[in-house]
């Protein structure tokens, strides 16, 4: 009886889910670049650095924000891949985790050695924390947090955020295999094939012209990194999590 029960009541939530995503407009479209967003993001950057340094010169915990370097790609693997999105792709592969803490690090990604995000206190703790310091160092204040205190809090804002990465990412994989639910089956999908993820089993990540999307698709024996494909969706279920597509040339 409770397992029926259970099942009843797990069927009820799927079909309010379904009436709810089904009551909303969804839209996927590319998030391309443009100068002005580059020209805010280069500003936050360097007052990052500008911030950083300042805390160097002044030994101010602060939280820095640092990444390791990229793992290594040999040579060969660099120069047999297609330029352009596969080599881009290739890239982002070997790039590593950002990390924090209250001492000075290397910020590989952005070639810096030292950086602190600034920009953003109503939006980010971290930020906040920052602004703490500097303020205080520059009313010739007492520092609010030692070095040790900053490392508590940066880790347990750092749990916090993985978390809700998580489930960002998850979100936004929903409402992506939504989409494609909606208005992606019986449709031409292209793209390029621009890593292989097995290429033994043919197995590849595909990223789409119209939406930029990257998935994980099965290909053509003959298909080849850099190859423009056409993909069809075979599945789409965003409460599972499936998204399959299928080359038809």
């Amino acid at each position: 009886g409770g397992s029926l029960g259970g099942n009843r009541c797990e069927q009820s939530a799927t079909a309010v889910r379904r009436a709810e995503a089904a009551a909303l407009d969804v839209r996927l479209t590319r998030g391309d670049h443009n100068d002005v967003k580059d020209l805010v993001g280069e500003a936050m950057i360097l007052c990052g650095e500008l911030i950083a340094r300042f805390g160097v010169e002044n030994g101010v915990p602060l939280p820095y924000r640092g990444q390791l370097e990229p793992r290594d790609v040999s040579r060969r693997a660099w120069e047999s891949t297609p330029p352009g999105l596969c080599q881009e792709a290739l890239k982002r592969h070997g790039m590593r985790g950002a990390n924090q803490g209250s001492t000075p690090r290397r910020h590989a990604g952005l070639g810096l050695d030292a950086y602190v995000q600034f920009s953003s206190p109503i939006r980010r703790y971290t930020d906040l924390l920052a602004h703490y310091q500097v303020k205080a160092l520059l009313r010739g204040e007492k520092l609010p947090i030692d070095a040790d205190v900053m490392a508590k809090r940066l880790d347990a804002v750092g749990d916090r955020t993985r978390t809700l990465r998580a489930a960002c990412r998850e979100s936004d994989q929903f409402w992506t295999i939504e989409w494609y639910r909606r208005g992606g089956v019986d449709k031409d999908h292209v793209g390029t094939v621009v890593r292989w993820v097995k290429k033994e089993s043919n197995a590849c990540l595909v990223s789409f012209d119209e939406t930029g999307v990257e998935w994980k698709c099965k290909v053509r024996k003959r298909t080849r990194l850099g190859d423009a494909v056409t993909m069809r969706v075979t599945e789409a279920d965003p409460y599972s999590g499936r998204l399959m597509f299928a080359q038809v040339r």
